[in-house]
């Protein structure tokens, strides 16, 4: 059925298992699976993704607790574990020894891929408007002398677009050591742990066990929030970044999180390459975009699939013009066997101008579009999407072929 995001809260889990020891991989998955058998509630959406030298989304934003459950207990534990455990020599006058993983300094953030990758998964979360807390483990691995400022300006840049807090948590719970060289690296790296999280309205939990009580306060964070919006005056659409200040004249004691700023983006043109780009994107995504409201019907025929589809008018653009009112949509059907290759696809363009009658009616029942599609190899599902031409807001919706009973 179709996921209801509004009032709800919305919760990734990223598992960044690259460098991370697999007794910090059990930690984490004990405690996420903590979380989620005895404090997710109902007015909680769940997404999971992992990071091992490779990003993947292991299940879109779901309430099923047991659906979860059963993908978190199936983590491989162990995966990309190898660069955790290498022993790394240091010629610094202060001991001269050799130290092993527990003495390196800690940045989660050592490699541009891991960053990268983070990159790649916030933008896969902006075509949901809502509030997004993105909870991300991550564990201490050595330093390969790489300079992420670039990377790390691009990532938080991305999560701002797509309203993401981000609430870092060092996997490996109370970090200590005896060493003035190593606490002095550990203090300097868990700084970048905190600007990620101060930068995006979030919160960074380091030397914690209770790594729980982070996934909690995250949630918490979600549960309350408001939205101050201004106009900017004297923007040049040149993508710097602007400072932002908030203050609590009457209650200057009392702790604000909010993203720092903004990035003076200027709206890029609508042009049939980024028509293509987009709807290539959201075909490729493995999570469904809600940037528009969809919902379809499918049904099996003995001429193809018959679909019904439903666009919420409240999520496009119909622009009046003198007695009518105009827009225009983008809408795409794809089939894809279960390797996820392409068996078949089709694009449309449907442009309105609406009498006052048909516009009250699309108002009221919603806008309705339908297609018959011939069946093309072995299609296991199909992924329709529709793109405002106007906006260009995206939503998709993925039907599983394989259960539609035949009519």
């Amino acid at each position: 059925g179709e996921i209801k995001y509004k009032d709800k809260r919305l919760l990734v889990l990223y598992f960044d298992f690259q460098g991370m020891p697999p007794d910090d991989q059990v930690r984490v998955q004990q405690n996420a699976l903590k979380f989620l058998k005895t404090q997710m509630t109902a007015s909680d959406l769940v997404a999971l993704m992992s990071y091992a030298g490779e990003l993947k989304v292991l299940q879109d934003f779901t309430e099923d607790r047991d659906a979860a459950i059963k993908i978190i207990n199936h983590l491989v534990i162990g995966a990309a574990s190898e660069m955790a455990n290498v022993v790394a020599d240091d010629s610094s006058e202060d001991t001269g020894a050799a130290y092993t993983a527990d003495d390196t300094e800690f940045n989660i953030f050592n490699t541009d891929r891991q960053l990268s990758a983070l990159e790649d998964a916030v933008k896969m979360l902006a075509t949901l408007p809502e509030k997004k807390a993105l909870v991300y483990f991550g564990s201490g691995v050595t330093r390969n002398g790489i300079n992420n400022d670039a990377q790390m300006r691009a990532t938080i840049n991305a999560a701002l677009r797509s309203n993401v807090s981000f609430y870092p948590v060092d996997a490996r719970g109370l970090v200590a050591s005896a060493s003035p060289r190593v606490s002095s690296r550990t203090y300097a790296n868990q700084a970048t742990m905190e600007e990620l999280a101060s930068r995006t309205g979030g919160r960074a939990f380091i030397n914690s066990n209770d790594i729980a009580g982070a996934i909690r306060t995250a949630v918490e964070d979600s549960s309350i929030t408001y939205t101050l919006g201004f106009y900017p005056q004297n923007d040049k659409f040149d993508n710097s970044f602007h400072n932002l200040k908030v203050k609590l004249v009457d209650f200057p004691h009392l702790d604000l999180r909010y993203r720092k700023g903004y990035v003076d983006q200027s709206t890029p043109p609508q042009d049939e390459g980024q028509r293509r780009a987009a709807l290539r994107d959201a075909v490729l995504s493995p999570m469904d975009a809600n940037g528009i409201g969809l919902r379809a019907n499918v049904r099996e025929t003995s001429g193809g699939f018959d679909v019904t589809l439903r666009v919420d008018p409240r999520t496009f653009l119909l622009d009046p013009q003198g007695d009518r009112w105009a827009g225009k949509l983008d809408l795409l059907f794809v089939e894809r066997d279960e390797h996820g290759a392409q068996t078949f696809g089709v694009d449309d363009t449907l442009s309105l101008e609406l009498k006052r009658e048909n516009y009250d009616r699309v108002q009221k029942e919603g806008l309705m579009y339908h297609r018959v599609l011939p069946p093309a190899g072995k299609a296991s599902e199909m992924r329709v999407v529709v793109r405002d031409a106007s906006t260009g807001a995206v939503g998709s919706i993925t039907a599983a072929l394989s259960a539609i009973p035949p009519n």
